[in-house]
């Protein structure tokens, strides 16, 4: 799994980031596309009787996490335990990757590595290529980070991946299927919108739709759980925004996004799929309509606890989620283990304590811990007096504003002070013991070269354990009390359990059935597979894997409306 906070990593991730976002703005990889793929099609599955396709989104992360899924998403049959007995569903005949397909940034190496090394594991290509199943993919905002180079690579420039045949020639698409459904899969490049070329692209698909057919929306991020937190005051709103109450009776479209959802295809969009949140969630409106988040493919498990439980704007009422809140919350506790998970971030707390206490030196060994508030009297006058000290102190609280959850501007000024100074407190504290232990329990020459590294010593010690502790309590703290950090303290634990995704039949009478597949805890060891050419080359070998289960029971969806 990706070390989020391992510094290197940390890193190499933020100048990429902003590196594709000032690119990305500047110039957009989907009106390349446009120019080259021609005249707008859509791809014709509506023949048959039937149609099974699959939906998996975040993917690529985590080789035992990302094969899990990938295994059995090849599989013939997938059984699962119903009642007494078992269903078996078949596979997909299509595949669809709901966005970020790879962690921790998009390039081809990661791509081989992370995604098509797990699904060509799963499965080769069969003998009788007519036969096999086929892939459509939107991207995310981590596959955006190398402006869509690689995506492109992958699944526009190319026939196969893995073996299952790719047809786009965009980063979206429009699927005819059987009996009055669509399929769109939609591309929000990084800031939430649409180009013009995909708006007139959708269009021109909306115009062929016959009214009473319905519409399976794929997004690569559910901004209704977004605008929840928004519309109920938990983040802050983005400039664009006004208060509901601004705009009496229908709201103002606000995006392209926001036409093509609520005036291009009006009510027909029955079923909206995203991923970007890394566990399950579903609401339900009282006529049918469905909204799922499914970003259980592969990366971390983000907690599913913090969000809101009050109904969405039009009336969707919270159905499920998953893993449990209550199972979410403790999962989260184990930040606490920060020190042991994420060492390398800790020796770096480290070296910016004993930074701070060495540019300082302040010579408390005078002043026994029953006098604390005259030793950091005089540690403060130290600082007063040198600006090198004051200035990277100063640089330490900013770092920690800047890092503080950036959905609230109250909360991360406040909560991002307040974790600030607890570190320069722990650092005053730890500089301060290790004067006193050095120079009066030890007997060390205050500045002498014994000294100096002794107390260093400790200092660097009491930093990366206790600094490193005090980090992984922040983030527990502010999810667990504040509803805060929903990305850091997740994605510092990297669990590779609870992961789904989702397998979704139309059945002969046009009513849809979405199946939503779960597995507690993943597979963490394998063996050889079978001699079957076409087969998984590994198979699941692992006493504590739990397998597939249904997160809750199939989601019936009535089909075309007269």
């Amino acid at each position: 799994m990706t070390d989020w906070f391992h510094p290197a990593q940390l890193a190499a991730t933020a100048i990429q980031v902003v590196i594709s976002t000032v690119l990305g703005r500047q110039a957009d990889h989907r009106i390349l596309e446009a120019l080259a793929a021609g005249p707008i099609e859509t791809y014709d599955y509506s023949a048959g009787d039937t149609f099974t396709f699959d939906y998996v989104a975040d993917t690529g992360d985590g080789w035992d996490s990302t094969y899990t899924l990938a295994y059995h998403l090849a599989q013939p049959g997938l059984h699962l335990p119903e009642g007494t007995g078992t269903r078996t569903l078949p596979r997909g005949q299509v595949l669809l990757f709901g966005g970020d397909e790879v962690y921790p940034v998009a390039n081809r190496a990661q791509y081989e590595k992370r995604l098509v090394g797990p699904f060509e594991t799963a499965m080769a290509l069969s003998p009788d290529q007519k036969q096999a199943p086929h892939v459509f993919a939107i991207p995310g905002n981590h596959d955006w980070y190398d402006s869509l180079v690689a995506f492109t690579r992958l699944f526009i420039g190319k026939s196969w991946f893995a073996a299952w045949q790719s047809r786009q020639t965009r980063s979206y698409f429009a699927l005819k299927l059987p009996h009055g459904w669509w399929l769109m899969g939609v591309d929000v490049q990084l800031d939430s919108d649409l180009d013009a070329p995909q708006v007139e692209y959708f269009e021109q698909v909306a115009r062929t739709i016959p009214e009473g057919d319905r519409i399976i929306l794929c997004l690569p991020e559910p901004h209704w759980i977004y605008q929840q937190e928004r519309d109920t005051g938990h983040w802050d709103r983005a400039s664009w925004e006004r208060p509901q109450s601004d705009s009496p009776g229908s709201q103002p479209i606000r995006s392209n996004l926001d036409y093509l959802e609520r005036k291009l295809f009006k009510n027909q969009v029955a079923v909206m799929l995203a991923g970007d949140l890394h566990h399950y969630r579903r609401h339900a409106h009282p006529d049918g309509r469905q909204k799922i988040v499914a970003g259980g493919g592969g990366a971390f498990m983000h907690a599913s606890h913090p969000w809101s439980q009050t109904p969405l704007a039009d009336g969707s009422q919270l159905k499920s989620v998953w893993p449990p809140t209550s199972e979410s919350r403790a999962l989260v506790w184990g930040n606490l283990k920060f020190p042991l998970l994420h060492w390398p971030l800790g020796l770096l707390i480290g070296l910016c304590y004993l930074l701070i206490d060495w540019t300082l030196q302040v010579d408390l060994s005078g002043f026994r811990f029953s006098e604390f508030g005259s030793a950091l009297g005089q540690a403060l006058l130290e600082v007063l007096r040198r600006p090198g000290g004051a200035f990277l102190m100063l640089g330490l609280l900013g770092a920690f504003i800047l890092f503080a959850s950036p959905e609230s501007r109250r909360f991360r000024w406040i909560a991002g002070l307040a974790h600030g100074l607890g570190h320069l407190l722990l650092c005053f504290v730890l500089g301060w013991g290790a004067t006193r232990l050095t120079v009066v329990a030890w007997g060390q020459t205050y500045q002498s070269w014994n000294q100096l590294l002794l107390g260093g010593a400790l200092v660097f010690l009491g930093g990366a354990i206790l600094g490193a502790l005090l980090f992984g309590l922040y983030l527990a703290l502010s999810l667990n009390v504040f509803g805060r950090h929903w990305t850091e303290a997740s994605s510092g634990l990297a669990i590779p359990d609870w992961k789904n995704f989702l397998r979704l039949q139309i059945g002969s009478d046009g009513a849809l059935s979405i199946h939503p597949i779960g597995f507690r805890r993943i597979s963490r060891r394998w063996r050889a597979g079978a001699a079957d050419p076409t087969g998984p080359r590994l198979e699941p070998d692992d006493p504590a894997f739990t397998g597939p289960e249904y997160i809750e029971a199939p989601i019936q969806v009535p089909g075309r409306r007269p």
